[in-house]
């Protein structure tokens, strides 16, 4: 499968280790878990670009006991969005060098944030690779993948209102997914400190599409872009590792 950026800044240029092929002792390695020929490491994010992230995780191919970096995947934090889900990122941007990619390590570069005991959220944009990436991430026996929206309380309660009539393809959308069972409210209740007291999250099943290229709901435009001006995406996906034993 071939991984390509994610998010990534058209004029930010790439990494210029991705053509070093030199195996040499790198400190700080993390292992990584049932895959001995990889490892990583985590630091904070240097703010050098216009992509905004806190998190950055650097990759290696281990061979004679040195480490060869063959990209990284950085993510930013989804905390301040108020939602009931375990230590939620957003990825920010996603690179792999040309030589490593079709193997999978794109998967195992989402898999060791997801192991962390993170939630993931996708990226507000996704190229045709990732968005295949997440088809592979859903088909994961110990990984789940929803898809989730973003609605003001004001709107969801005319949705409820029997006799209210959807004027748009996209109030049909919204109340299609209200009477859905198995949709979710994932916000916080709790929170009264931010702006975003008057929107819920809403969390619902996805399945892939016949021919593999993405995931779908039906009825629910996952990938539509909208005028939407606000920190938030309104319609997405996002990834949990369930907790090993």
């Amino acid at each position: 499968m071939r991984i390509n950026e994610i998010g990534r800044n058209p004029q930010e240029p790439g990494d210029n280790r991705e053509t070093d092929d030199v195996y040499e002792p790198v400190a700080g390695l993390i292992p990584v878990p049932q895959n001995p020929q990889y490892a990583y490491t985590r630091s904070k994010a240097e703010q050098l670009s216009l992509v905004q992230a806190d998190h950055n995780f650097e990759f290696y191919h281990i061979k004679n006991g040195g480490a060869r970096y063959i990209g990284y995947l950085q993510v930013r934090d989804y905390r301040h969005a108020g939602l009931n889900l375990r230590n939620p990122v957003q990825v920010s941007n996603i690179y792999l060098t040309p030589q490593f990619r079709k193997w999978g390590v794109g998967m195992m570069m989402y898999g060791v944030v997801l192991g962390r005991g993170h939630t993931i959220f996708a990226d507000s944009t996704q190229t045709p690779a990732a968005r295949r990436l997440w088809v592979r991430l859903l088909q994961q026996p110990n990984v789940s993948v929803r898809g989730v929206m973003q609605v003001s309380k004001d709107t969801i309660e005319e949705m409820n209102d029997e006799d209210y009539t959807p004027y748009d393809s996209e109030e049909r959308q919204l109340q299609r997914l209200l009477k859905r069972s198995d949709t979710q409210f994932i916000t916080n209740r709790n929170r009264s400190w931010d702006r975003y007291d008057n929107w819920e999250m809403l969390s619902f099943a996805v399945r892939p599409r016949a021919d593999g290229t993405e995931l779908e709901a039906p009825g629910i435009s996952i990938y539509k872009k909208h005028d939407w001006h606000d920190e938030w995406d309104p319609v997405g996906l996002y990834a949990t590792m369930s907790q090993q034993p």
